[in-house]
C-alpha cells in the first residue's frame, strides 16, 4: 500500500490530541463532546441529528425515495 502523506498528517493530529488527554478515551471523549457543544452553539455550524425526524413525512416507509430537499 502507498503511503498517503494527507492520511499520515491527520493519525499524528489524532496521536497529539490523544496524547494531551493522557490517551484516555472517557477524557478523549469529553474533550470531542465538549467541542461539538461549542460549535453547536455557535451557530456557525449546522448539525445533522439523526435521532430526530425533520418532518412526520421522515417517519413513514416509502415505495419510492423521497426528492431531494
Amino acid at each position: 500500500m502507498n503511503p498517503d502523506p494527507l492520511i499520515d498528517e491527520i493519525r499524528e493530529v489524532r496521536r497529539i490530541i490523544s496524547a494531551e488527554f493522557g490517551h484516555d478515551p472517557r477524557r478523549l471523549v469529553a474533550h470531542y463532546m465538549e467541542r461539538q457543544r461549542k460549535l453547536r452553539e455557535s451557530g456557525e455550524h449546522k448539525f445533522y441529528d439523526s435521532r430526530q425526524p425533520e418532518s412526520e413525512s421522515d417517519l413513514v416507509l416509502h415505495d419510492k425515495p423521497s426528492k431531494p430537499r
